[in-house]
């Protein structure tokens, strides 16, 4: 099953206020404009307000004031760049996105468009997006050694759980639906019946990149760290096969 969001992703290991880290998102920018024909970019911000300061530094004001009034800034006529907020509503982009100073909400939001091609994450402190580089496998930016590797599944069983579970599921709604709440319920008290372990985490990462929206990862994550701690998860009947179970183990054997 292919990932349902195919993007490149990379970080720049820098924390705080880095005119030379938001330097090096601009470069990233112009090299993906002339190398990979990415001519339309996103510069990704919580809030108006984080324009001002070190990337208005690297800009300059009248670049950073015409982002503010919604028109696009050209960097050296290769990349046409636009501004994307948490309030600002895009769902389809055809191109890069360079998140500065993101929080998760913001990470979220570019999690769940379309079409992204690469993502560059400039953070204000690293700690708050290693969620989100475990999510993606992220690299770092200019790190040497640094390849994309196929992402894996600690455990295949899983793996073939969830990939019924998404293949069953209305995407669009998420886990909404009694049914299909119930469905992941049933799935995770499954699971811990035949003694398979998981990692909520990893679901959830595993989730986003296979097309979920963010905010239902997270909820199937609470549903799975609820029931492997013995929590009670109340539902209707999930569903599943009684040897749904062995299907997943055969599944995963084959792959």
């Amino acid at each position: 099953m292919s990932n349902g969001r195919n993007r490149t992703s990379h970080y720049i290991r820098s924390e705080g206020p880095k005119p030379d880290a938001v330097k090096r998102g601009l470069v990233w920018l112009l090299e993906l404009g002339r190398k990979e024909n990415r001519k339309s970019a996103l510069l990704a911000v919580p809030v108006m307000d984080n324009l001002s300061g070190v990337i208005e530094e690297v800009l300059g004001e009248r670049a950073i004031k015409a982002l503010k009034q919604g028109s696009a800034v050209n960097l050296e006529s290769v990349v046409s760049v636009s501004l994307l907020t948490e309030r600002k509503d895009v769902f389809n982009h055809q191109g890069p996105v360079i998140a500065v100073y993101p929080n998760k909400k913001l990470l979220d939001k570019i999690d769940n468009m379309r079409g992204v091609t690469d993502v560059l994450v400039i953070p204000w402190s690293l700690q708050e997006i290693q969620y989100w580089i475990e999510t993606w496998q992220a690299l770092e930016l200019g790190a040497s050694g640094n390849s994309p590797i196929e992402q894996s599944f600690s455990n295949p069983v899983v793996e073939e759980a969830l990939k019924s579970l998404t293949s069953r599921v209305n995407l669009r709604a998420g886990i909404a639906h009694p049914m299909d709440k119930a469905a992941a319920v049933d799935l995770f008290k499954k699971l811990k019946a035949a003694k398979i372990a998981y990692d909520p985490t990893e679901i959830r990462g595993w989730l986003v990149r296979h097309g979920w929206e963010s905010d239902d990862a997270d909820e199937v994550k609470d549903i799975a760290e609820k029931i492997s701690q013995g929590r009670a998860v109340r539902s209707a009947n999930g569903g599943w096969a009684d040897d749904i179970v062995n299907l997943w183990r055969e599944r995963a054997s084959k792959s």
